[in-house]
């Protein structure tokens, strides 16, 4: 028979909110203020390098480890 899951305490659940909340504030402000540094024209702080010099390939088919049926070892 299915049993419910443990409650978590509202203090618990409201410190994990919390932490979260402070992660994504503080990476919005690190998001503010590199717009406004590069809208500005202050970018002799930053550094920005060049794009690659050569197109990127796409990646060959994924080899899953497993030789073909016709190439396997038949023990």
């Amino acid at each position: 028979m299915a049993v419910p899951k443990k409650r978590k305490s509202k203090s618990r659940a409201n410190s994990q909110n919390h932490v979260w909340k402070r992660e994504i504030v503080k990476q919005a402000r690190r998001a503010v203020s590199l717009a406004k540094a590069l809208l500005g024209g202050n970018t002799n702080f930053l550094l920005v390098s060049p794009g690659p010099t050569t197109p990127i390939k796409p990646n060959p088919k994924k080899q899953t480890g497993r030789r073909p049926r016709s190439q396997r070892r038949r023990t």
